[in-house]
């Protein structure tokens, strides 16, 4: 901690090994202390999820020291250090650090999607400023609808391999690693839900054409199980890109109980029942009910509606006590809506509209500390993520983040990570020989 907290004092800037050995140790001193370094930074490396020959923080300067690479904070002077090796003055002042504040500062560490901190009070006007996002995963293919595990540390996901393999489900821990595959079936699996308890992962397994069983699997791996069937049509949201239905597509009770999931009523008729709506599952016996939502909104349904119109994107608060969804008008106009909920995970009352303005919404989740949604929306024309607080008087903030295409967020219980999907297009020009 003390090595760590010397290298934070001085960001961008070379620490050497004598450095560090006056601070640590008085004079008169005798120990091993190269040795005794090397373990520390080893130790602090591990800490970090960092790599010495790939360092995202700390940089080693062979026989001359160390260096910290990634932007720095102070706390309360909110403007950003970074440092080069030619660079002899800041981007901007950086007030010296008092001990007693070191010691009860948090240092946050870049995993998953995006270094990510939990504010509890928030200026409307203001984005919060993140670092620079560093990839979870890098696998040729698609890798999206990520989930977390209840520590934080593992985030479940679907992966189409670029070899035409069916997509299927996998978990990574956060770091260096390779993920761990814990579907092999022949079937299309997606959309992985990891339970409160951290035992189960939840998923859908495509059936046929318009049906989806609703699957358990051990989260350290082993047999899937299947909990009940809904109607679905796989098309409409096993997809890896935006303008299709956002995931996540299965929530957990706060006591892992019970589970609600999507479906549609019916692929032919009126409109009206082609909506998705949403469906209670009990997971001691697998037994289907209905979730009997009522809308408390002044927008209503054009008389032409696409398959995902309806409910999608489910997400309870990390309380239990509250379902936030994303309803979609007539596409691509949706809204955000938060339902209260009872011990039984049925509505205790009409669902609350956000009217987070009419824009295309792929994708929500909870901010660990209960106040407010973290979204993905295009209401200023890209994609960007918002923070939109619960409280109607309260306005959505921005995250300001460096990507221009963010998608499905997903939060960390502990309000310390954020990961979402990058959605890449790749589009190529062929030639085919026009004789065969």
């Amino acid at each position: 901690m003390q090595i760590l907290l010397l290298l934070l004092d001085h960001p961008g800037e070379l620490v050497t090994r004598q450095d560090i050995q006056k601070h640590l140790w008085p004079e008169n001193t005798y120990v091993d202390f190269d040795n005794a370094i090397n373990s520390a930074v080893r130790k602090l490396r591990d800490a970090l999820g960092d790599a010495a020959d790939n360092p995202r923080f700390i940089e080693t300067l062979s026989r001359r020291g160390y260096r910290f690479i990634a932007p720095v904070m102070a706390p309360g002077a909110g403007k950003m250090v970074r440092k080069s090796a030619d660079q002899t003055k800041p981007y901007s002042p950086i007030y010296k650090w008092r001990w007693w504040a070191l010691a009860v500062a948090s240092v946050l560490v870049i995993v998953g999607g995006v270094l990510y901190k939990t504010y509890l009070e928030q200026t409307p006007v203001a984005a919060d400023a993140l670092p620079p996002p560093v990839p979870l995963t890098s696998y040729p293919g698609f890798q999206w609808s990520p989930s977390f595990s209840p520590d934080g540390t593992r985030v479940a996901f679907t992966w189409e391999a670029a070899d035409k393999r069916l997509p299927s489900i996998y978990a990574k821990l956060i770091g260096p690693g390779d993920p761990v595959r814990l579907t092999t079936a022949e079937e299309k699996d997606f959309a992985p839900a990891w339970s409160p308890d951290g035992r189960w992962i939840a998923f859908l397994r495509v059936k046929g054409a318009f049906t989806c069983a609703v699957m358990l699997i051990p989260s350290l791996g082993g047999v899937a199980r299947e909990l009940a069937l809904v109607q679905l049509n796989a098309s409409n949201f096993l997809f890896f890109g935006w303008g299709h239905a956002g995931p996540p597509f299965l929530a957990w009770s706060a006591d892992g109980k019970w589970l609600l999931a999507l479906e549609q009523s019916s692929t032919v008729g009126l409109a009206p029942e082609r909506r998705v709506r949403i469906v209670r599952i009990s997971i001691a016996s697998g037994q289907k009910s209905p979730f009997l939502l009522s809308l408390n909104s002044d927008q209503k349904h054009s008389e032409e509606v696409s398959l995902n119109t309806g409910e999608e994107s489910l997400s309870v608060s990390p309380d239990g006590k509250k379902l936030a969804f994303i309803h979609t008008i007539d596409h691509p106009n949706t809204d955000i809506f938060v339902v209260p909920l009872t011990d039984e995970m049925l509505p205790a009352a009409p669902a609350t509209s956000l009217h987070f303005a009419k824009s295309l919404c792929v994708g929500l989740a909870w901010d660990a500390d209960g106040r407010s949604l973290i979204v993905s929306s295009n209401r200023r024309g890209s994609f960007e993520l918002w923070r939109v607080p619960v409280r109607p008087s309260a306005k959505p903030s921005l995250l300001a983040i460096d990507d221009d295409l963010p998608l499905s967020p997903a939060v960390s219980k502990t309000g310390q990570h954020l990961v979402y999907t990058h959605f890449i297009n790749d589009w190529d020009i062929w030639r085919v020989d026009l004789t065969g």
